[in-house]
């Protein structure tokens, strides 16, 4: 595993084989990805459960200082530790260990200048009861660690349906999740109009932010979900350039500052 771990947990060692195909496409510039539906969605369904779909959200989520809002584009996050937006959060309003932890509900909190002891109190709740809504999009919420897992490893085709690894847009090892009875096969590489128009979920790898700055970005992504683990820790979605990772022995830490890209239900 990478040593960007070493500090706050360790990835299990399991493997998710995504099987590369070959897929007609066409070039073009980026398009917004819900074609034919909301311009902030991604075109499609994903089931989660035996018995839920949900849609995924157009990009990362970002606070700008006021306000909740989706990135342009799907491969868009912020890469300099001074932007004007933050798009990588804390997944709780507390950062020390103590009695008690687990039964904390999940937030989500931005990270507002270089020491821990003074992080401004803008957070938000990541579960499904208590969905936010972001650029005119009701009932946004992160998928459970549950959720997460049935979407990458235990849905129909799963392998098949999803891509490490994978450059979108000149940006390197991103992941690609494509819908429900998705049939064209999964390349190597895509344009943003090509992944859009396909109906296709990319997520960058947007590394982690902490009080130095952003470090592993176009190395790894992780995602958190709305799932506390014990100890301070919260369950994520992690992948590379050679795997894809949903926790279910061990964790990040809280104090991560991880990137979160939100769903709602099917409708």
């Amino acid at each position: 595993m990478k040593n960007t771990f070493g500090l706050f947990g360790m990835a299990l060692l399991a493997v998710v084989l995504c099987v590369s195909f070959t897929s007609c496409s066409k070039d073009g510039d980026e398009i917004n990805p819900g074609e034919g539906g909301s311009p902030n969605l991604i075109a499609g369904t994903f089931s989660v459960s035996s018995n839920k779909k949900v849609q995924f959200t157009k990009g990362n989520l970002y606070w700008d200082g006021s306000a909740y809002h989706f990135e342009t584009n799907q491969t868009d996050y912020p890469e300099l530790w001074n932007a004007s937006h933050v798009g990588h959060f804390y997944w709780t309003s507390l950062n020390d260990y103590q009695s008690g932890y687990t039964d904390l509900v999940p937030f989500a909190q931005r990270y507002a200048c270089t020491n821990f002891s003074h992080i401004l109190s803008y957070t938000f709740f990541c579960g499904e009861d208590s969905p936010l809504t972001v650029d005119g999009i009701s009932g946004c919420f992160a998928l459970s660690q549950s959720e997460w897992h049935y979407l990458i490893y235990a849905r129909t085709n799963a392998t098949k349906l999803c891509k490490y690894g994978v450059t979108v847009g000149g940006k390197v090892n991103c992941l690609i999740i494509a819908p429900d009875g998705f049939s064209g096969g999964l390349k190597s590489s895509y344009t943003l109009y090509e992944v859009n128009s396909l109906g296709l979920v990319c997520l960058p790898a947007a590394g982690t932010r902490d009080s130095w700055g952003i470090s592993g970005a176009e190395n790894w992504g992780g995602y958190w979900s709305s799932t506390p683990f014990v100890e301070g820790g919260a369950y994520a979605l992690y992948f590379d350039s050679d795997y894809v990772y949903v926790y279910e022995g061990d964790n990040f830490d809280r104090s991560f500052g991880l990137p979160v890209r939100l769903v709602r239900l099917a409708q």
